[in-house]
């Protein structure tokens, strides 16, 4: 088992999110909600988030479909 910060429960700023990770001696991150809905699947910034990682030389341990929540879309058939 890999210590790891969830993203979500701390701060929905990544780079805070990866501070503290560090600052607490974890070995990972568990991706789950970050910033708002904007940046969440599809339009996350895939290219930054593994930069991020990379740099800190951190895993993604496990990614929660959170990340892939958007809006709900509403079905025009009622």
């Amino acid at each position: 088992m890999i210590p790891a910060l969830l993203t979500d429960t701390v701060t929905l700023n990544l780079d805070r999110a990866l501070y503290l990770t560090l600052l607490w001696g974890l070995e990972g991150v568990e991706l789950r909600t970050i910033g708002g809905p904007s940046d969440r699947v599809p339009f996350v910034n895939e290219e930054k988030l593994r930069r991020r990682l990379l740099e800190n030389e951190l895993p993604a341990v496990a990614v929660v479909p959170g990340m892939f929540e958007g809006r709900c879309a509403t079905d025009s058939r009622g």
